[in-house]
């Protein structure tokens, strides 16, 4: 018997223009038999009724005005950070 190769599962994240998620495997076909078969499945943001997901820039400015600094580094950080 001849052995099929199969895809790889994967998981692809898009970020950008439209975000997504999908989730490629390989599933049992079926009924009886146990061979595998191709799936799929698939989530876009767009359709998440009442989704609120803004850009990376309005997300990292709101950051700025709540005084949220975990995404910013001082000067020395960052120096030090090139030394290593």
């Amino acid at each position: 018997a001849q052995v099929k190769k199969l895809a790889p599962n994967e998981l692809v994240m898009r970020l950008q223009p439209n975000p997504s998620l999908e989730l490629h495997g390989n599933i049992k076909t079926p009924g009886l038999a146990s061979s595998p078969m191709p799936a799929a499945m698939k989530m876009e943001y767009k359709d998440i009724p009442n989704m609120s997901n803004p850009d990376a820039y309005t997300r990292l400015l709101l950051d700025v005005l709540r005084g949220k600094k975990g995404s910013f580094v001082r000067d020395d950080e960052l120096r030090r950070s090139w030394e290593l």
